[in-house]
């Protein structure tokens, strides 16, 4: 089994705001990820600030926080900063890919620049970029 994959806002979003419409698939994958029975799930710095930030708007200070904690603490996932090279290539997918956000362009050049290409993501546009592989349930395990 792959030994990581990298997580989109939308499946840590999800997981952790009970009223949005990945909240079920989002928490799936969060919970598996979290009893290892998943790869270890990298979170970049760029996704934990959109999801932050996301979350702020819409939850106590409280709550957040303890999304924040839940993230930090849990052996299933790992927070990543990202590096120069993966900025400086993450402008080029981004300029290159009109379909994806900045923060989709980051996480397809982090995949690239380590060899990470297995992406947890609602977000069909991974589908059309070359070296990554999305996934979008918690039976989409990587073999």
């Amino acid at each position: 089994m792959v030994q990581h994959a990298l997580v989109d806002t939308n499946v840590l979003y999800g997981a952790l705001q009970k009223r949005d419409q990945f909240h079920e698939e989002g928490l799936a994958i969060v919970t598996a990820a979290d009893a290892h029975d998943l790869p270890v799930c990298i979170v970049l710095d760029f996704v934990l600030a959109e999801t932050m930030n996301a979350l702020t708007q819409e939850l106590a200070h409280e709550e957040t926080t303890e999304a924040l904690s839940m993230v930090r603490e849990s052996a299933g996932f790992e927070i990543r900063r990202t590096t120069n090279e993966v900025w400086a290539t993450g402008l080029g997918v981004y300029e290159a890919h009109a379909h994806l956000s900045l923060v989709d362009a980051m996480l397809v050049a982090y995949a690239r620049e380590t060899d990470s290409s297995y992406i947890y993501s609602f977000d069909d546009g991974f589908d059309s970029v070359d070296g990554v592989r999305r996934l979008n349930t918690s039976r989409s395990c990587v073999a």
